[in-house]
């Protein structure tokens, strides 16, 4: 009767929540992001008032979606293997350094510009100063300190990286990039070829089992890129290339994007695959029946 019918703060926050369900991309972002946009959603619907139009709710809420996902865009992805984790570590203490210094650096020059601007009384150039060695020396030891911390970080880093497993439980595969398609071949440990997915976009991997896998091109540069283990690897003709990683077990089951990562020609966007965590006793029962055989060295347990 001329009075405006309150809206139901419940519904607001279920419908936020609904569209921030739908409009965050469930591959690229853990689920903590989302839980964070869920919980600024609430607040907007918490203290907006009961005649808040929902359109304007609804655009709050993809507002607040792309704040996250930006902010998770500085970062690289959740890796999954142990390589990973620790070239994710070494990222975040470069960004942590990089963002001091930043915040720094611009405190400093607005500092600067409020405490030094010119007055209107000011008449004369305020005192020159040409020099001051004790600051050149500050300024100079500290960036030399910082580099030379990375740098050795960086070279432990490097060196778990391009470490080469050891041990009786290894799975040995090779994948062949020539334009335009990956094909992954599963080896003994003589190297000899067990089974050809035979152009198959699929790479599949037993999960907490060190994988070495070599990498071949018969044509042009290629790269192998897997987003999540946080590594690259060029794929160059007449030069065999390798690295050894350990998918984590928690991952098992799931299954993850990868691609060529060198323009490698016309039909390059066509260079994609995917890879398929699996666990030691799936992966060995694959193997037996693709190619009708036990893989060396992997237990099915």
């Amino acid at each position: 009767h001329g009075q405006t019918k309150p809206v139901n703060r419940h519904l607001i926050i279920s419908e936020a929540e609904g569209s921030v369900l739908a409009n965050v991309n469930r591959k690229e972002t853990d689920f903590m992001a989302m839980i964070n946009c869920l919980e600024v959603c609430q607040v907007v619907a918490g203290r907006a008032d009961d005649r808040v139009n929902l359109d304007q709710l609804a655009e709050l809420v993809t507002l607040a979606t792309g704040a996250c996902q930006a902010v998770e865009s500085l970062y690289p992805p959740q890796p999954i293997t142990p390589t990973g984790q620790a070239t994710h570590g070494l990222y975040d203490l470069v960004f942590a350094i990089a963002a001091v210094i930043f915040f720094l650096v611009e405190a400093l020059i607005v500092w600067s510009v409020v405490r030094y601007r010119r007055k209107p009384t000011d008449t004369e150039l305020p005192p020159q100063i040409h020099g001051n060695t004790t600051v050149e020396v500050i300024w100079t030891a500290i960036p030399l300190a910082i580099v030379a911390v990375l740098f050795v970080l960086s070279w432990q880093v490097l060196n778990t990286v391009e470490a080469r497993a050891a041990g009786p439980e290894i799975a040995n595969i090779r994948a062949v990039a020539a334009r335009f398609q990956w094909d992954f071949q599963y080896l003994d440990k003589d190297g000899k070829v067990l089974f050809d997915s035979q152009g198959a976009p699929q790479l599949e991997l037993p999960v907490g089992v060190p994988v070495h896998l070599t990498l071949r091109s018969p044509d042009v540069n290629h790269s192998f890129y897997v987003p999540v283990f946080l590594i690259k690897r060029d794929v160059i003709p007449g030069r065999e290339n390798w690295f050894d990683f350990t998918v984590d077990p928690q991952y098992a089951g799931q299954t993850f994007r990868g691609q060529c990562a060198h323009l490698c020609g016309t039909y390059h966007a066509s260079m994609v695959f995917s890879v398929k965590a699996m666990s030691a006793t799936d992966f060995t029962s694959w193997m037996e029946v693709n190619c009708r055989c036990v893989p060396s060295g992997i237990r099915s347990t």
